[in-house]
């Protein structure tokens, strides 16, 4: 379903529950993966691939940011925009953002994502997600943040091409610093995350279908609880989610595996709490 019909339909949906689940799951599957830098994609197919992903044109590193933090995200016509985080005196840091339009050969004036960070973590945090939707130009930001209300996942997006960002919206609270991964495709964004609440590690997603203003799905399991899940990977495309993730046993060690579960989702239905995603 398009985009923009799709937003149509969910806005004239009933909230009543649906007679589905909100999100059919296809079994979970081993997918190779890559040495290199790996991004999930969902195929003209419907299937799930992981690609390298190509060397960035934006080689500026922010000065005084977090190392390792600086994340880009591609939009059209030569604009990139960075995210990462900056270190404040007394051990908290702001989330950052700027943007270029010229591949990255010059850079305008950074603007504040979130300043609200309270934890004393320093630079001992995950780094954003960051990505640019190719039909609206909205930049989504996904990140760990230790808020005023609390720890957790929160959500920010700028629909000014990264001039202004607005208030953030939380996904789940919880005490675990958290990786995190965010895809777009118009209306619909999509963020995977290690759960910062459960005592194994595991993955979840939350959905929206309004560009992120609303995040109407969350669904608490998508990995398996058998083994410990990190290094989330997600991707949007019409009626199809895709989430990948590391597989490991819980008190092992090693690489482990990169699991995948695709699932056809029901935009219509909007449970007013979490969804089981088994």
């Amino acid at each position: 379903m398009p985009a923009v019909a799709r937003v149509a339909g969910v806005a004239a949906a009933a909230v009543a529950a649906c007679s589905v689940s909100p999100v059919a799951w296809e079994e979970p599957e081993v997918l190779d993966a890559p040495e290199t830098t790996m991004q999930l994609v969902i195929e003209p197919s419907g299937a799930p691939a992981l690609i390298t992903v190509p060397p960035a044109s934006a080689t500026w590193e922010p000065e005084g940011a977090c190392t390792g933090s600086a994340r880009y995200g591609r939009g059209a016509d030569g604009e990139v925009h960075a995210v990462w985080w900056a270190p404040r005196q007394d051990g908290s840091a702001a989330l950052l953002a700027r943007r270029s339009q010229d591949g990255g050969a010059s850079w305008e004036p950074f603007v504040p994502v979130d300043t609200m960070d309270r934890a004393r973590l320093g630079c001992d945090r995950p780094p954003a997600a960051i990505t640019v939707d190719d039909r609206t130009g909205y930049v989504h930001i996904a990140y760990f943040l230790h808020g005023p209300h609390g720890p957790g996942i929160f959500f920010s997006h700028s629909m000014e091409r990264g001039t202004f960002y607005h208030a953030p919206v939380p996904i789940v609270y919880g005490e675990r610093p958290s990786a995190v991964a965010i895809a777009s495709e118009g209306s619909a964004v999509a963020i995977a995350y290690q759960d910062p609440n459960t005592s194994a590690p595991r993955v979840s997603l939350a959905l929206s279908s309004t560009d992120g203003h609303l995040f109407e799905l969350r669904l608490p399991r998508i990995s398996s609880g058998s083994a410990a899940a990190d290094r989330p990977l997600v991707d949007v495309r019409g009626d199809r989610v895709a989430v990948a993730w590391r597989a490991r046993p819980v008190n092992g060690t090693g690489e482990g595996v990169t699991m995948v579960r695709v699932g056809a989702v029901h935009w219509e239905c909007r449970p007013a709490g979490d969804c089981d995603g088994d």
